[in-house]
């Protein structure tokens, strides 16, 4: 598993070339990712190199050609956490992925009707950083790209991290039925392949964030409601436990939603000290509220996509008549470090 900032070298055992559609898995290198600590210095290192097999430890269920196209590369756009493959199979999915990432522009056009959109994100060492996407092939129930390179084995390169990403648009009719991978790799790994158990034009969007990015996220969404109101330190910060369900063009819904972690718990506590933060459930936030006692109670929910921008929705009941609720843009840093922005879509003031 790649930690935040750790280094993957992508190192390519040999150059191959093929057809697109024409390879035989059982007969090309491919790439491996390596992980290692962050370099102290921009020091030259052999890269380090792991053979693979000539042949598939076991025998595929299936094989055959993948038609495909590559849609763009895009360098320098750090993919969160360890996922290496994202895909999208509407334009919903397309565009919580464009967003969640934060690849830069317009996302390119799919058509989802006939294909599906994969990108499979990487890192490249700055001094060795040609490679070339030869092919997608069909391992099986697992579909995964075949990359060349022009550097010989052993060649030295530095230990640094690029990231680069293939925008690939893969025909439906040549996939398998699902459930089946979309894989990095060749062997199995941490965070290199995802299982596709749904195609369909309605299958759920879901954006791109780490454990980290969510804490961030929330923490800058309570801070911004907490500011709404008064000030009164005296007058405990109350936050509902769970994330609640984006509204849309209405006011959130604390009906279900996800526990918040301990980090998130912990990192509020923090960020509001001395004052009082206190956690309640969504089931009883308006037991023993007469209005004669000031509060705030402020709730989160999961990020969304509000009029085609990346967005957190949140609220802060503060009385009777004391009540505000929308969504904010969220604003990414360079190293995936969050704020909140300028409010975007339906705001309900009260």
């Amino acid at each position: 598993m790649r930690a935040e900032g750790a280094i993957a070298l992508i190192v390519i055992a040999g150059a191959l070339t093929s057809a697109c559609g024409a390879s035989d898995p059982a007969d090309t290198a491919v790439p491996t990712v390596v992980d290692t600590a962050p370099p102290t210095a921009a020091t030259e290192t052999a890269a380090p190199r792991t053979a693979p097999s000539t042949a598939p430890s076991t025998p595929p269920a299936a094989s055959g050609p993948v038609r495909w196209t590559l849609v763009d590369t895009i360098d320098g756009v750090l993919a969160p956490g360890d996922t290496t493959a994202f895909v999208a199979a509407n334009d919903a999915q397309w565009e919580a992925i464009w967003l969640g990432v934060g690849y830069p522009g317009d996302r390119p056009s799919i058509d989802f009707g006939s294909d599906i959109a994969v990108v499979w994100a990487y890192g490249v060492s700055g001094s060795c950083n040609q490679d070339a996407l030869d092919d997608v092939v069909l391992d099986g129930t697992t579909v995964r790209p075949v990359f060349s390179s022009p550097y010989e084995p052993g060649t030295t390169c530095t230990a640094d991290y690029n990231p680069r990403a293939r925008i690939v648009a893969i025909d439906r009719a040549s996939l398998p039925d699902v459930p089946f991978d979309i894989q990095f790799e060749r062997a199995p790994c941490n965070g290199c392949a995802v299982r596709v158990t749904d195609l369909s034009e309605d299958a759920p969007a879901v954006i791109p964030l780490t454990a980290e990015d969510l804490t961030q996220i929330v923490v800058a969404a309570v801070g911004l409601r907490a500011a709404a109101v008064e000030a009164d330190p005296a007058v405990p910060i109350e936050v509902v436990d769970t994330l609640a369900m984006a509204g849309g063009s209405e006011p959130i819904s604390l009906r279900g939603g996800t526990p918040l972690d301990e980090t998130t718990r912990a990192r509020l506590v923090e960020r509001f000290a001395p004052r009082e933060v206190r956690f309640v459930a969504s089931t009883v936030v308006n037991e023993g509220r007469d209005g004669s006692a000031p509060f705030a109670v402020i709730a989160v929910a999961a990020p969304s996509v509000v009029e085609g921008v990346l967005a957190i929705e949140s609220s802060v009941w503060c009385g009777p008549m004391c009540f505000y609720s929308g969504a904010n843009a969220l604003l990414r840093g360079e190293v995936r470090d969050w704020s909140v922005g300028d409010p975007v879509g339906p705001q309900t003031l009260a």
